[in-house]
């Protein structure tokens, strides 16, 4: 968006840089593709492009984020990046360790961490090293990723550092020498629109939870049901129970009466069985107002669902027909790519292609 309030055309670029600085390749994606989806399925592919395994990438802030590291975490493949928003308090994160000096730089410390909150740690399959000024409290940066687990904290900083020389510098120089920030117009191809496609994902999406409350309620209405028919059942049965042995309790009394004996004990009993009839009536009463309340609760949650459940289908119709839009890619002199995305150094094993 221009600053005249004019669209424009957008990419969003991938660089990969390998050892010594030397460019891998340079990729154009759709302005609003989210990184985490393509970049580990990319390295794995480069992977086997080049006939050799990936040591580990390292990555600006835009791989900082949960997903990447979800992504990284379930391929079992090892990557660097740093939080994308810095400044949390030291009281943010729970530190077992002691701190250690950063290789080659005294003037900083680090140590290893996780998330103090349990279930944000449990959440969270990234590694954390935290780094700070000597002296200092907070940390002023914080390095997220998957890496192995014999790495010492003070070796994350000059590996992460390394990005700086292997890729910003040479991002520099083809701005410099290759002219890559200028652009010599764009070209553009007919594709599906993404934005209906999210919405008709969205929509799918919102179908499917609104069945699954749909179906809850309606199992739930029928629990319910059923425990308030148990309930009417077995209420009837001890209140005939307890009303045939206070009936008999009452004949033995009037038996022993006019037969001259005692009854007065008898006639206690009697008083006790009227008592528990009473307790169990007003019991049954209260279990009763209970689930009829919880029944009307859930089957008016159950009506509201329906007419939201009837109306999805025609929000899924309306995005359901994929009009096809404009993609563009960005021309310029050196190789198609825009000036704004994803920077990755990639290190590897067994030493340099380029050898």
């Amino acid at each position: 968006m221009s600053m005249w309030g004019r669209v424009m055309p957008g990419t969003k670029q991938m660089l990969i840089n390998g050892p010594a600085g030397h460019l891998l390749g340079g990729w154009n994606y759709a302005v609003d593709t989210c990184f985490p989806a393509v970049l580990v399925d990319l390295e794995a592919d480069l992977a086997t492009t080049l006939g050799r395994p990936i040591a580990y990438t390292v990555c600006d802030s835009e791989g900082g984020g949960l997903p990447l590291g979800q992504r990284y975490a379930a391929a079992q493949r090892d990557y660097i990046s740093v939080l994308p928003h810095q400044g949390y308090p030291l009281s943010t994160f729970s530190v077992a360790a002691a701190w250690t000096p950063v290789a080659e730089d005294p003037d900083h410390e680090v140590v290893a961490a996780q998330w103090a909150d349990a279930k944000r740690a449990a959440a969270d399959p990234r590694r954390l090293v935290l780094m700070r000024r000597v002296g200092g409290t907070d940390p002023t940066r914080i390095y997220a990723g998957c890496w192995p687990a014999d790495w010492p904290a003070s070796s994350l900083p000059p590996r992460f550092r390394q990005r700086w020389v292997c890729q910003e510098r040479r991002i520099r120089e083809l701005v410099n020498g290759a002219n890559l920030n200028a652009n010599f117009g764009y070209t553009a191809t007919l594709v599906p629109n993404r934005t209906q496609q999210r919405r008709w994902a969205e929509a799918q999406a919102k179908v499917e939870v609104t069945e699954a409350q749909v179906a809850e309620q309606r199992e739930a209405v029928t629990n319910l049901t059923g425990q308030l028919t148990a309930l009417t059942q077995a209420t009837q049965e001890s209140e005939q129970e307890l009303a045939q042995q206070i009936a008999d309790q009452e004949a033995l009394v009037k038996q022993r009466q006019a037969a001259g004996q005692t009854w007065r004990r008898l006639a206690q009993g009697g008083a006790r069985l009227r008592n528990t009839l009473a307790q169990v009536q007003a019991r049954a009463q209260r279990q009763l107002e209970r689930l009829q309340e919880a029944l009307a609760q859930r089957q008016a949650r159950h009506t509201a669902l329906e007419p939201e459940l009837a109306a999805i289908p025609a929000a899924c119709a309306a995005n359901g027909t994929w009009r096809k839009t404009r993609s563009c890619s960005i021309c310029k002199s050196c190789w198609p790519a825009s000036t704004t995305g994803c920077v990755t150094t990639i290190w590897l094993r067994s030493g340099s292609p380029w050898s």
